[in-house]
């Protein structure tokens, strides 16, 4: 994935080296990146993606993107996100009749 060059944002360089150290930590079940628009989130979560700590760490990324605004809301639709996932990990979930199902398949 292309990403900016953070390295000489210090703020969002900080973000980067907290979620590195975070992603370690067994206490952590999920690390939530809030911000206001052009803060930097997405250019900060992109570089964490492209990391070679990440890359050692996961097979697997899956990049979705979830957003509350007025004109995404299809992204936060259950199926959307779980046909996002299944293609990411090659599972075939065609003729899932619901999300229940197509959750068990993936």
């Amino acid at each position: 994935m292309t990403a900016p060059d953070i390295s000489y944002t210090l703020s969002q360089q900080d973000a980067l080296n907290q979620i590195l150290q975070r992603l370690v930590d067994e206490d952590y079940r999920a690390i939530r990146v809030l911000g206001m628009t052009g803060a930097g989130k997405t250019a900060i979560l992109k570089n964490l993606n492209n990391h070679e700590k990440v890359v050692d760490m996961y097979e697997i990324v899956i990049w979705l993107t979830v957003s509350r605004e007025e004109n995404h809301r299809e992204n936060l639709s259950v199926e959307k996100l779980q046909h996002v996932i299944a293609e990411r990990i090659l599972v075939d979930v065609e003729g899932g009749t619901d999300i229940e199902t197509v959750a068990r398949k993936i």
